[in-house]
């Protein structure tokens, strides 16, 4: 749409008095429902306030015998002589939109239909007053030649959105619903990237593992295409599964995923950190949890104390997911106290060109203290609007708070989740 609107004062005055630029939406409906006017340009300054509220209203007022429906239904240009004589209901049904167009004064109007790859993705409407006359089939055949890309480009515009609207629908669809394990609150967001371009392999995810523990995964597949989030998917699926089937430590069991992406054809690298909330009888007694991870290339986590204190968990960091199909990697462990929160996270909260990472990162410790004192959810939401709003990338977020000795687990969150068996159980 930014070609549309960028032609449009091109065309005018070089070869029209006015401009109109339309898309046509996907759907069933009929053409009226599907067409938006999205630019207008008037060569009279002081009549664009009146080609702009014309704009607003034209559309629903456009008749079958307007040169637009006539131009849709043919895929051909369609022209009109005489426009200003049109009476209600011929052009237009009577009303505003036609009492706006009197105001304009037209002379001639010319539809040219925007083609894509095998239909029409739009149209161009340009109108004469009585002092150019009307348009000859050389001015048509100029102007056809002039906007001949505009069509494909709408067509790859459409194509693109679309993508990412599969792509988008694949990430929320691995994003589950999130457990409520005992004693501990879970929260998570995820954010597409605000350009239109951007797609990727972010995601997120938590669930009770057979020993009554509870994972949480945060992971960044390289890439911003459909391929990042493909296989982002069989990455979060192979692990989600091997993580739930075999009780071992995060390390062991990042390592047995290099191997599964190795031999299965994985063909990406991918950052992740994967972690488990344990509470054995003796920590439990104290409402304590202990938090064991094991990091493949990802930005630390962060660790907000109960007294508002907030540090980043920098500690090693291994290998990037991929990268070789047996790593050397090793957990590290952290005694949570009762109202302590962990955050997880991907790049795209964090990072900003022409900035240091250590920069953008002691401004997420400081932003999060300053949070504080929020409940869980609030906290996800204000550290994306006020870290995320203009993001290039996407985010993903997942945090964890240890309620304090004997508090019940808050409603919000999540679906209860019970594991079937705990560590010890016959």
């Amino acid at each position: 749409m930014q070609a549309l609107r960028a032609v449009l004062p091109i065309l005018v005055p070089t070869l029209a008095d006015l401009a109109i630029a339309s898309v046509l939406d996907e759907g069933p409906t009929t053409w009226r429902h599907r067409m938006r006017d999205v630019a207008s340009f008037h060569r009279d300054a002081e009549l664009q306030p009146v080609l702009d509220a014309y704009v607003a209203v034209r559309v629903p007022a456009l008749t079958s015998g307007s040169p637009v429906a006539r131009a849709l239904a043919s895929g051909r240009p369609a022209t009109v002589v005489d426009a200003g004589r049109a009476r209600p209901g011929d052009l237009l049904d009577d009303g505003e939109a036609y009492a706006l167009l009197q105001r304009l004064a037209p002379h001639a109007t010319v539809v040219l239909p925007l083609r894509g790859r095998g239909q029409v993705r739009g149209l161009l409407t340009l109108v004469n007053e009585v002092d150019r006359g009307p348009f000859t089939s050389e001015d048509i055949g100029t102007l056809q030649d002039a906007v001949a890309q505009l069509g494909l480009a709408l067509d790859n515009a459409h194509l693109q959105a679309a993508r990412r609207d599969l792509v988008e629908e694949l990430q929320r669809s691995l994003l589950t619903e999130l457990p409520r394990p005992d004693h501990l609150h879970l929260a998570a967001r995820y954010v597409p990237a605000a350009a239109a371009a951007q797609v990727g392999g972010d995601w997120y995810d938590a669930f009770v593992l057979r020993d009554g523990s509870t994972c949480l995964v945060i992971g960044d597949v390289t890439g911003h295409d459909l391929r990042a989030a493909v296989a982002m998917a069989q990455i979060r699926n192979v692990l989600r599964g091997g993580a739930h089937a075999v009780e071992t430590t995060p390390a062991v069991i990042l390592q047995s995923l290099d191997w599964a992406m190795h031999d299965l054809g994985i063909d990406v690298l991918s950052s992740a950190i994967l972690a488990t909330l344990e509470q054995p009888p003796e920590l439990a007694a104290r409402g304590q949890h202990r938090m064991r991870w094991s990091n493949a290339g990802h930005l630390p986590p962060v660790l907000l104390h109960a007294d508002g204190r907030a540090e980043l968990l920098n500690h090693r960091t291994d290998l990037l997911l991929g990268v070789h199909a047996h790593p050397s990697r090793v957990d590290h462990t952290h005694l949570l106290e009762p109202g302590a929160t962990v955050l997880l996270y991907t790049d795209g909260l964090v990072e900003r060109r022409d900035e240091s990472l250590t920069v953008s990162l002691d401004r997420l410790r400081t932003t999060v203290e300053e949070l504080a004192g929020l409940p869980l959810e609030e906290l996800c939401d204000r550290l994306v609007a006020d870290l995320a709003h203009d993001s290039q990338d996407d985010v993903a977020v997942l945090a964890v708070r240890a309620d304090h000795l004997g508090a019940a687990g808050p409603a919000e969150g999540g679906p209860p989740s019970r594991p079937t068996r705990r560590r010890g159980d016959a």
